[in-house]
């Protein structure tokens, strides 16, 4: 069911989700509301980010696990790709990069070190075949 507000359609969340975002903003507080990953407390909460997505938004991970194979089978070299406009070797499903800059508001998402550690942390949000 969707909640209109202001003619804007927002998805309601369930119970459900709404219990593990609850959880997760209470994992936050008591991490001493972190706002980005250049400490331990960071990497934590970008942990349960990761595991509070996948659960409360199933379709959501296995969509875009299947996108990412899906990607990989035709994808440009990376000479081709930076001509074609960029090469980007990680990304992130919408709900879930709301998620990372609503409780990390300071990480710099397109840091190459970030990206790197983010890549080897959760090897699902790798797009690229290449070594990054």
């Amino acid at each position: 069911m969707n909640v209109t507000v202001d003619g804007v359609d927002y998805e309601e969340a369930s119970k459900i989700t709404t219990a593990y975002m609850l959880g997760l903003i209470g994992v936050w507080e008591k991490l001493g509301k972190p706002t980005d990953c250049s400490t331990n407390s960071g990497w934590v909460v970008m942990d349960n980010i990761m595991q509070v997505w996948m659960k409360a938004f199933p379709q959501e991970w296995t969509q875009w696990k299947q996108e990412i194979l899906d990607s990989l089978e035709t994808e440009r070299t990376i000479a081709a790709s930076v001509k074609a406009g960029g090469y980007f070797p990680m990304s992130y499903p919408t709900r879930l990069y709301k998620m990372i800059k609503t409780l990390l508001p300071k990480q710099k998402l397109n840091d190459d070190e970030f990206i790197h550690q983010m890549v080897n942390r959760y090897p699902f949000l790798k797009t690229t075949k290449y070594s990054v």
